[in-house]
């Protein structure tokens, strides 16, 4: 009876005494809030865990205390924790970190929920003491999730605590207005930030993605993980080719499909309300007084319509030109048509009545642009590059100067002093012309996109410049420095980005995306946090291998041959050393990390000493038939297995440099790999997967072969072997079952972007990359082969070709336009 008298006296002592704002209670109790100066707001988390760290000079962190956010029967109860304000130092940097709990505001209404949301995703905080300290309450949001993630990488890879303030600070003020209203944007409102109450202090991108970002957190996603910049789209029935936008209301040049009219009332949801029956419509603008909407209507010529009721357009008049009119630009009362061969200049005093005013013979114009007092027009002539005209009098439009650009001009822009012109060129990118002299244009700058530059438009703060680069998206390029145009972002739409437009109220763009309509974006913050730094190569790699410690790269860089590059310092990768080869195609290192096996394409086989990284040598060469693409080898590493193209797959004895056999009669073998039982070789050849039992080097056979949807580039087998993996293009990856050889069969493909054109495995088999071209990379969970789920995609500069893990989470990607990206998979964690 004592010693329960004594237990229970005990657990009284504990219960009255424990503090529930310190880590040494499970969580907090229903009792009084009041002095918890700390709130967990993705909606209110309650039961949630907080792990606070000091973040050392260094950038690592130490755990100084874990707490528990407050349950309650009312919502303003719920969420709250003990910040320990009066402990921080003032100038330390302090990572708050909220995971788990249930969210009991999940749509931020300030309205309690019935059910909460199970939260299995983390929101963070990220501020110096000194700026923690000086406010009465601190939330923990996810504005500011958004930032942490945006500076993550920083804190992780050369952390300098004076740069990173800057750096943050910068960082909210791209992502929040001014919340707490003292007329400037810092961290005191990253603090005071109330997702109930100051939704609309968030930049438009995250304002209209608040609901489908607080679903990823919820799901245990990172916010950047699936994230791409469109915030308002709707597919068109033909090819969106051009844009007009008029108050609330687009019009959709949609070539054969006429020109469709949508209503943006409601900016993330447009919805086509009427359409205009046209040819062919390339392009549209309004005019007079904005209620004409003139149509490029192709070979049709010009079609004016009164919009003055945009539900019910009426047909005005045409006007019937040369050739075919793709482009128009408006000023006063005339229009300037742009066919491929001719300028008309058309007056629409009367727009009933059209006439001609004056022409002018171009070669192969695409576009036209206007100076701001209208004399002098600037037409992108096509592969004549650009047209400077003199159409002060209108009715005798006059050459002033041609300018021969390298590519294919499709489109220009002035900048607003009007002293330098802007170039959609092609393939060529973007060239930057100074017109400072009218009569003697200067290329000043360029910068290379990756796939067609199709149509430039200049920032608000034209401090940067947004490129509609077809299949690889827009392209935001900053032209602070018009001699050197640097990347600033890259953000792909649906399908093939042609022209881009601003809307002229907002900082916001509209592209119109061919295939799938037309595409809402907001370009001011584009970011991708898990690229951590990036290495120009002489010639994109076409394959990598990594050294077993994941400290060297060495990459097939086709005429560069051979190059290595130190990754040690994942933030500072380096070229050490290079061997000319003719053409690499593949790479791969020997188990003891002192020979490169190269296909060297039309040059066959070769074998390089690295023993010396500095200085790699060539000390073999076996010529092939055909065209090397790649090669594997035996476990004992004495015989090669080379894909050689039209000649078939060559078994090559390293010992002796001869081939021992080849199999040819299944197609053109473009990759290869051996299973682990060394019986077997698996190959793709784009048109099909074939498997060949080579058991017997003296006659191998060709036992199975079997055609992928897509086109089988690259493949992969898992670890036990009885799936294969196949990036197959436009399929995807392709998932064969190889269980039984004999008895192949396509199981399912995975949709992967654009165009998947490798595959590679993290060492521990649970893992798929996925280079899948201009949509970046994809990286795969496959602990269920069967079902795969995307865990990322890493938006990539360019079209990313091939990936392969490093070490841990460094992944090494080649970009065909953009060199070598060092990608971190874990730096959110």
């Amino acid at each position: 009876m004592i010693k329960r008298i004594f237990f229970l006296i005990i657990i009284f002592t504990y219960l009255t005494s424990c503090d529930f704002n310190s880590s040494s209670c499970p969580k907090y109790s229903n009792g009084s809030i009041n002095h918890l100066n700390g709130i967990a707001q993705l909606g209110n988390l309650g039961e949630a865990t907080v792990e606070i760290y000091k973040i050392e000079n260094d950038g690592s962190l130490n755990l100084q205390w874990t707490e528990y956010t407050s349950d309650g029967n009312l919502l303003e109860e719920i969420g709250r924790f003990n910040s320990h304000l009066e402990e921080l130092e003032e100038n330390v940097f302090y990572l708050y970190k909220v995971y788990g709990g249930k969210d009991w505001d999940s749509n931020d209404d300030g309205i309690k929920d019935e059910i909460p949301v199970k939260n299995k995703g983390v929101i963070r905080l990220i501020a110096k003491g000194s700026d923690i300290k000086s406010t009465s309450e601190i939330r923990v949001t996810i504005a500011s999730e958004i930032v942490y993630e945006k500076v993550a990488k920083y804190l992780k890879y050369n952390f300098d605590p004076e740069l990173f303030s800057s750096l943050l600070n910068k960082e909210i003020k791209s992502t929040l207005d001014d919340v707490n209203l003292d007329g400037q944007v810092d961290i005191k409102d990253l603090l005071s930030f109330n997702p109930v109450k100051n939704k609309n202090d968030l930049i438009e991108v995250y304002r209209y993605k608040i609901g489908e970002i607080t679903r990823s957190i919820h799901k245990g996603e990172h916010i950047f993980d699936k994230f791409n910049y469109i915030i308002g789209s709707t597919d068109t029935p033909g090819k969106a080719i051009s844009t007009a936008i008029l108050n609330n209301i687009i019009y959709v040049a949609d070539y054969t499909s006429g020109v469709q009219i949508v209503d943006i009332s409601d900016i993330s949801n447009p919805v086509i309300i009427n359409s205009v029956s046209t040819d062919s419509a390339y392009d549209v603008n309004i005019v007079n007084d904005k209620s004409l909407l003139i149509v490029a209507d192709g070979a049709s010529g010009i079609k004016i319509y009164d919009i003055s009721s945009p539900e019910n357009p009426s047909f005005i008049s045409f006007f019937e030109t040369i050739d075919t009119a793709i482009d128009i630009e408006t000023v006063r009362n005339l229009i300037f048509v742009v066919e491929p061969s001719n300028l008309q200049i058309i007056d629409i005093s009367d727009p009933y009545n059209p006439v001609l005013k004056g022409s002018f013979t171009t070669d192969n114009s695409y576009s036209i642009e206007l100076s701001s007092d209208a004399s002098k027009a600037f037409v992108a002539d096509g592969t004549s590059g650009i047209k400077i005209i003199d159409i002060s009098d209108p009715s005798d439009p006059q050459l002033t100067t041609s300018f021969d650009t390298d590519g294919k001009s499709f489109s220009l822009t002035l900048s607003p002093d009007e002293t330098k012109l802007y170039v959609a060129d092609g393939i060529a990118g973007l060239k930057v012309i100074d017109i400072t002299n009218i009569f003697t244009p200067v290329e000043i700058g360029r910068f290379n996109t990756a796939w067609i530059a199709y149509d430039v438009v200049l920032a608000s703060n034209n401090s940067k410049i947004y490129i509609s680069d077809g299949y690889a998206g827009v392209y935001i390029v900053d032209i602070t420095d018009p001699q050197s145009p640097s990347l600033s972002g890259v953000c792909r739409t649906k399908n093939n980005a042609y022209k881009i437009d601003k809307f002229p109220d907002r900082d916001i763009v509209l592209v119109a995306d061919m295939d799938a309509g037309i595409q809402i974006m907001d370009l001011k913050d584009v970011k991708d946090p898990y690229i951590i730094s990036s290495l120009e190569l002489p010639s994109y790699a076409k394959d990598i291998d990594v050294s077993s410690d994941g400290s060297t790269v060495y990459f097939a860089s086709g005429a560069a041959g051979l190059q290595i590059v130190d990754i040690s310092q994942p933030a500072n990768p380096e070229i050490t050393g290079a061997a000319e080869t003719s053409n690499a195609q593949s790479v791969i290192l020997s188990s003891d990390n002192q020979k490169i096996y190269l296909a060297d394409a039309l040059d066959g086989l070769k074998i390089i000493d690295i023993s010396n990284p500095t200085n790699p040598t060539v000390i073999k060469t076996i010529d092939t038939p055909g065209f090397a693409y790649d090669v594997a080898l035996s476990a004992d590493e004495t015989v090669a297995y080379v894909a050689d193209d039209t000649q078939g797959l060559h078994i090559i004895d390293l010992q002796t440099s001869t081939i021992l056999n080849t199999v040819t009669g299944f197609g053109r073998p473009r990759s290869v790999v051996l299973s682990s039982s060394q019986n077997l070789v698996f190959t793709t050849t784009g048109l099909n997967f074939t498997v060949i039992d080579i058991s017997d080097t003296d006659n191998p056979q060709v036992i199975n072969s079997i055609d992928t949807p897509g086109y089988a580039n690259d493949v992969i087998l898992l670890s036990n072997e009885t799936l294969a993996y196949i990036s197959d293009a436009t399929s995807g990856i392709t998932v064969v079952d190889i269980s039984d050889p004999y008895n192949l069969s396509v199981l399912k493909s995975i949709k992967t972007g654009l165009y998947a054109s490798s595959v590679r495995l993290s060492k521990d088999g649970n893992t798929a990359y996925v280079s899948a071209s201009y949509s970046g990379l994809y990286i795969m969970d496959i602990t269920d082969p069967l079902n795969p789920t995307i865990k990322k995609i890493i938006k990539t500069p360019g079209s990313a070709f091939r990936a392969i893990q490093a070490k841990d989470s460094i992944i090494i990607l080649s970009d065909r336009e953009f060199g070598i990206q060092v990608i971190d998979s874990s730096v959110l964690e």
